[in-house]
């Protein structure tokens, strides 16, 4: 199986192809990627955090499920732990039953009564914060190390394409001396909640220099190319 950063490395290469990835479904797909066409591969249920071939085997031979609630009926809890059918929820693996994760995982909750200790008591754990773009990257983050459903505004930016960002705060900034001898700076920026990683290069730096030297905190629009690890910053202003 792939590690999470080769997975990483390799969604993206898989979209560029126009090929999409598809968040893991519970009745459809196998242990590794699963294609289900020319264009479209499922998400294998064997890279989800916690299905591991001890567990996965039962999982497989019970199929198919016709709602969370099956399942955790059908299954061993031995076979469906909690992180299990946590992950698998959170991954989109039972999203047929509802796009909403949040209210699969409330039900799951309820089947097998989990509590949660607040104040000294227990009581039912009940999840029930708002349902939106942001929580799904980061359950897709917490189960399967990657996200594939939804995609933030850095990620959609082509690969070697100019590209300009607007109004990208300066995070950290740190100045390098190049193999000869030019001041060259490796940045940090943020923008819309998403960091990422900038370059000036030391023949663009010394012109860029002032804008960014001890700029921490302040906004700048930047303009230049995105490669797989970094933008690389051409101006700035």
């Amino acid at each position: 199986m792939a590690s999470e950063d080769d997975k990483k490395e390799l969604l993206p290469v898989l979209r560029e192809m126009g090929i999409s990835v598809l968040p893991p479904d519970i009745n459809r797909s196998n242990k590794d990627y699963t294609p289900i066409d020319d264009k479209t591969i499922l998400y294998g249920l064997g890279a989800v955090k916690g299905v591991s071939d001890s567990t996965l085997p039962a999982i497989l031979e019970n199929r198919p499920y016709k709602s969370i609630e099956d399942a955790a009926e059908r299954l061993s809890k031995k076979d469906f732990k909690k992180n299990v059918a946590d992950n698998l929820i959170k991954a989109g693996a039972f999203s047929f039953e509802d796009e909403n994760r949040q209210n699969i995982l409330n039900k799951f909750y309820a089947v097998r009564k989990q509590k949660i200790k607040i104040d000294g008591q227990n009581v039912d754990l009940i999840l029930d914060e708002e349902y939106n773009d942001s929580v799904i990257m980061r359950y897709e983050e917490e189960s399967m190390g990657t996200h594939v459903t939804v995609f933030d505004w850095y990620e959609g930016l082509e690969n070697g394409a100019p590209a300009q960002i607007e109004q990208a705060t300066i995070i950290r900034v740190q100045e390098h001396t190049d193999k000869k001898g030019g001041l060259m700076a490796f940045i940090t920026f943020e923008k819309d909640g998403v960091k990422f990683e900038g370059v000036i290069f030391a023949s663009k730096y010394k012109f860029l220099h002032f804008k960014f030297h001890e700029r921490e905190g302040s906004k700048i629009d930047l303009f230049g190319k995105k490669t797989k690890n970094s933008f690389i910053v051409d101006d700035a202003q």
